[in-house]
């Protein structure tokens, strides 16, 4: 009888151990997908404001040239470079105001400065369009 009784406490705890086991893997994929998932949202947004601030160079890029060609005056190119700042003060908010995953921050922090950078240049190339200062060229 004690036998059966010690047979029947091994089963039931190689029941609970395995069942451990089984809950604790499921608990470490749960928490991979969940990361993976905040992962996933970051690059996606990243991704957007990334094409969203290479449309928006390409088009200034465009303008600039029209302007250098003579097809646009400088209150035109003015409008436009104001719109452009604008623009970009959008998308470095956007880019700021995401909270990159642990791995990610460097990069993060990179693209921030890149967009900062972009900014300051074009407010000096407005300053050009408006006083014609070489300086700020």
């Amino acid at each position: 009888m004690q036998r059966c009784n010690n047979s029947r406490s091994q089963q039931k705890l190689v029941i609970f151990v395995v069942a451990s086991i089984i809950i604790a893997i499921l608990g470490i994929n749960i928490v991979f997908m969940m990361q993976g998932s905040t992962n996933d949202r970051y690059l996606i947004q990243l991704q957007e404001i990334s094409d969203q601030s290479k449309t928006i160079t390409q088009n200034y890029a465009d303008s600039i040239g029209e302007w250098k060609n003579g097809l646009l005056d400088n209150a035109k190119m003015l409008q436009i470079t104001d719109n452009n700042l604008e623009q970009l003060q959008s998308s470095l908010s956007r880019l700021k105001g995401l909270d990159p995953p642990k791995e990610f921050t460097e990069a993060h922090e990179m693209s921030i400065l890149s967009l900062e950078y972009e900014l300051e240049s074009n407010k000096h190339m407005r300053k050009y369009v408006e006083t014609g200062d070489q300086v700020e060229y």
